[in-house]
């Protein structure tokens, strides 16, 4: 397994403008249900990878430690409104 501190970091650079929202950022893996944040390249690739495992808690500490707000966040986000 490549962990994060060994890959090459892509800063991407986005258009239009920053969300509103922080959450726009994050997205839950539908493979680990770790929280993804699309802002980072190597994290999405990782995901995005067939029968991938969650990354290790040293690459994922800054979202474990979010990580039960954030996915009840996305979780809410995902529920159609009445």
């Amino acid at each position: 397994m490549t962990l994060r501190k060994d890959m090459v970091p892509i800063i991407g650079q986005r258009i239009g403008g920053d969300p509103d929202d922080e959450l726009e950022h994050f997205y839950l893996c539908k493979a680990c249900q770790q929280p993804v944040d699309m802002r980072d390249l190597a994290a999405v690739f990782h995901h995005e990878e067939p029968g991938h495992e969650p990354l290790p808690a040293e690459d994922a500490e800054r979202l474990l430690r979010i990580s039960g707000q954030l996915r009840a966040a996305l979780e809410s986000k995902k529920r159609p409104r009445r």
